[in-house]
């Protein structure tokens, strides 16, 4: 029985090990012989190639695993519920789940383990909130901690466990339809971008087998070796780009989530007020208007400080882009007239154009941000009313339901977890006005107001009003708003994996025009 096992981790078998290493080796050959036909930068490349393709095949089999085992989780939580309706208590329903899933599953999973775990240390009178945490601590699987923290706190307050496990099942079977609807939105998108990358190296191997010279200016020159350089770099970027795309569902918790620490670690810095001058200048003219909206986009994308702070973040970053774009442009009217004088007309147009792009860019940029704002604080609506009609339902109050949603989110950033999630940024700025003596009902009214977003508006409108009259209707309202949150998502994930499947265009761009470099280039240079 594989009792302490941790799904955060893979340890490969003995046979996995040697395959994988091979696998690596081929992988190694394959692209940089191909791109370059060196051993010796074959040889060179090899540990870093081995590094990467260990590392991913890891993370694959990690995130394999765990999303097996929340899918026979959530088979769990089914057989439990239903021994709960039939009268069963929380103990015994475990030891029916586990004489159910044996015969659905046989006795090599994972969650079959789990319960036969948690079925002995029942016999020995272990508490099952203590079993179920430690369970959540080492599965790393968001559903499992959520469960485990609601059974406690039920057990604690006398909740209604049967209502509980019910709600906790249909949570979790909504967001895994979801998760697969996600997947069968850009399966087809994936599959033409995989036989698309083939191409490249297929092109290369073709020539190089009807056509040996024609490929021969491409290796043994510098320049030759440049452009394959440029080649293989658009082929790595293509990938990158795909593998962010693919991605959508975890809301980009990758390149975006790293700038907005960076916003957050260099808020003092860049809180200045190096342009305060020019601000106040701009802003008493007719854009001043347009200048304010622009500030309160900018109030809602900055986390971790006041409206003022954010404008004066903001502007201080647009002015220093206007005038590092300005003096570029100076820089090409100068260098056009010194070198080039007969084509002043072009060069003026080319100062111009950098002159106006570079900070409309970065109001388009603000644009971008506040929009991947709204979307990610839209997917994470159905998980907040799900959470806390859980907790409230398990006996605790709003603002132990609000606390305790603060807190998981912070333990899971101090244990190095990289996700930034604007929403509960939302939440941990209004549970700091709770502790410091704000009245409750005028919290949840200006957590709306801040958002501006209408589910979160009416959910704010919802707590104040129940705060006001009592919180007697408080969990219906919760599960009816749970139960279109999750409608919404799923109208949410598909016009996303529409969009996702749209933007898969262009890495299967990239890889067309790479293939267009190796056909053209010894074209072009044999001319």
């Amino acid at each position: 029985m594989n009792i302490d096992v941790d799904y955060n981790r893979y340890n490969m078998r003995r046979g996995e090990l040697p395959a994988v290493f091979a696998a690596a080796v081929i992988a190694d050959l394959f692209v940089f012989y191909l791109f370059y036909r060196s051993i010796f930068v074959c040889i060179v490349m090899l540990v870093p190639t081995i590094v990467f393709i260990f590392n991913n095949y890891k993370k694959y089999k990690v995130k394999k695993r765990k999303w097996k085992l929340a899918g026979e989780f959530e088979e769990m939580l089914g057989c439990i519920s239903d021994s709960l309706r039939t009268g069963y208590s929380l103990e015994n329903s475990f030891y029916e789940a586990e004489k159910e899933l044996s015969l659905l599953y046989g006795e090599k999973r994972d969650i079959l383990c789990e319960l036969k775990n948690i079925c002995s240390r029942l016999r020995l009178n272990y508490t099952v909130e203590s079993i179920l945490n430690d369970f959540a601590v080492r599965s790393g699987v968001e559903d499992i901690k959520n469960f485990s923290e609601i059974i406690a706190i039920a057990k604690r307050s006398g909740g209604n466990i049967i209502s509980i496990v019910g709600q906790a099942a249909a949570n979790i079977r909504d967001k895994r339809e979801i998760e697969e609807e996600i997947r069968t939105l850009i399966a087809g998108k994936k599959l033409e971008y995989r036989i698309m990358s083939i191409m490249p190296a297929g092109m290369i191997i073709y020539l190089g087998i009807c056509s040996p010279g024609y490929m021969n200016i491409l290796y043994g020159n510098i320049s030759g070796q440049a452009v394959m350089t440029l080649c293989l770099a658009v082929y790595a970027l293509s990938y990158y780009i795909a593998g962010k795309i693919m991605a959508f569902d975890n809301m980009c918790e990758g390149n975006q989530d790293a700038g907005i620490k960076r916003i957050r670690r260099k808020r003092v810095k860049n809180g200045s007020n190096d342009f305060c001058a020019l601000y106040k200048i701009a802003v008493k003219s007719r854009f001043g208007p347009d200048m304010d909206k622009i500030s309160k986009k900018a109030g809602k994308v900055y986390m971790g400080m006041t409206a003022d702070k954010a404008c004066i973040r903001f502007w201080n970053s647009w002015f220093a882009c206007t005038v590092a774009a300005i003096v570029a442009a100076v820089l090409i009217i100068l260098s056009g007239i010194i070198y080039s004088g007969k084509s002043t007309g072009y060069i003026c147009i080319l100062a111009v154009s950098a002159a106006v792009i570079i900070p409309y860019g970065r109001l388009k940029g603000l644009d971008r941000k506040l929009k991947y704002r709204n979307e990610q604080m839209i997917m994470d609506y159905p998980d907040i009313i799900g959470r806390m009609s859980l907790l409230i339902g398990a006996g605790s109050s709003m603002k132990g339901a609000w606390e305790r949603i603060v807190n998981d989110y912070t333990k899971r950033q101090k244990k190095g977890n990289r996700e930034f999630r604007y929403i509960y940024e939302e939440m941990r700025q209004s549970l700091f006005e709770l502790k410091n003596g704000t009245s409750e009902a005028l919290v949840y009214e200006r957590f709306g107001q801040r958002i501006r977003l209408i589910p979160y508006m009416k959910f704010s409108a919802m707590l104040a009003h129940n705060l006001k009259k009592g919180n007697r209707y408080i969990l219906e309202q919760l599960n009816m708003s749970s139960l279109d949150a999750y409608g919404q998502r799923r109208e949410n994930v598909k016009r996303m994996g529409e969009e996702a499947s749209s933007k898969l265009l262009l890495p299967i761009m990239l890889q067309f025009i790479l293939v267009l470099i190796i056909i053209m280039y010894p074209a072009i240079m044999s001319l």
